[in-house]
């Protein structure tokens, strides 16, 4: 049964989505004799364990706020807030396995609406995904900083061959003779806004300016260099403080459909619209959701339907 609003119509009778407590008289035939709809099939409780929704629905979508009264069709987007060097900059909706993973993801609490689509047992109205769990293990890492809410974007940088980042030299504008010195300038400049985080302080006189000091008193060229080489380490800097999408390609593209904590919360991803069913309502830490009275002439029928 695939979930969609002209679908639920049928089932429920349009007239009822906004009579829905009056039901029992809507049904009794009048004194004329007219016959009336016959009253739909309704799930029998006004709450769903959610480990029961769980194996009913393949996939759940949480929101702070109620998107639509039977159906919703929800639009890819980017994140206003995406995490620590998440993928930034591809459209998707994120949906979840279970309820609590949802939650999870979402790391919030209180009140939440529930959406739900692709029906177990129903093969006509399923979801194409993209799990990010089974993407994880291609996501950018080196040996000592793996791809988690800690990595260090310099760090992994700094892991490549010159080859590898020769799209990002010249993007900066940085000479194949000076990639070593411009590596070593890149350090230091990551050292030192480590150390400015550290303190909490007002910045002290950096090493960096110390080493253009010095440099510049035996050699007033190759001072200017040194300058130069910190100055693009500063932008390259300013660049990674910024998430993935604003590093050139093919570095952006590395990050496509990563997210750190993707393995902890069973992250799915939708990358077209997708329509669901909403289910109700759910507090976080309860074991139920709070059923839609369109949700329970749904699952009257889906329980009902033959076989």
């Amino acid at each position: 049964m695939k979930i969609t609003e002209q679908k639920l119509k049928q089932i429920i009778k349009e007239e009822l989505f906004s009579e829905a407590r009056s039901w029992k008289s809507s049904w009794r035939d009048n004194k004329k004799g007219v016959r009336l709809p016959k009253k739909p099939d309704l799930y029998p409780k006004n709450e769903l364990n959610i480990k029961t929704a769980q194996t009913i629905f393949k996939y759940f979508h949480l929101s702070k706020i109620r998107l639509g009264k039977e159906t919703f069709v929800f639009n890819p987007r980017i994140p206003s807030s995406p995490g620590w060097w998440e993928d930034d900059f591809t459209k998707r909706i994120s949906l979840a396995p279970t309820i609590a993973q949802a939650i999870e993801a979402l790391q919030d609490s209180g009140d939440f609406h529930v959406y739900a689509g692709d029906v177990k047992k129903d093969d006509t109205d399923n979801i194409e995904t993209i799990s990010l769990k089974a993407h994880f293990p291609k996501c950018p890492k080196s040996k000592k900083n793996p791809y988690s809410d800690d990595f260090d974007i310099i760090a992994w940088l700094l892991s490549l061959s010159d080859d590898e980042l020769s799209p990002m030299f010249r993007k900066l504008g940085v000479e194949k003779q000076h990639y070593s010195l411009f590596r070593s300038a890149v350090g230091a400049s990551a050292a030192q806004a480590k150390s400015w985080e550290d303190d909490f302080g007002p910045p002290q006189k950096s090493e960096m300016a110390k080493e253009i000091e010095k440099a510049y008193a035996k050699d007033p060229k190759q001072g200017r260099l040194l300058k130069s080489l910190y100055h693009k380490a500063d932008n390259l800097m300013d660049i990674t403080s910024r998430g993935p999408k604003k590093l050139p390609q093919p570095f952006r593209d590395m990050f496509k459909m990563c997210v750190p904590d993707a393995r902890e919360t069973n992250e799915f991803w939708v990358t077209k619209d997708v329509e669901l069913i909403y289910l109700g309502q759910h507090k976080a830490g309860d074991t139920f959701v709070e059923l839609s009275d369109s949700a329970k002439i749904y699952l009257g029928a889906l329980f009902n339907k033959k076989k």
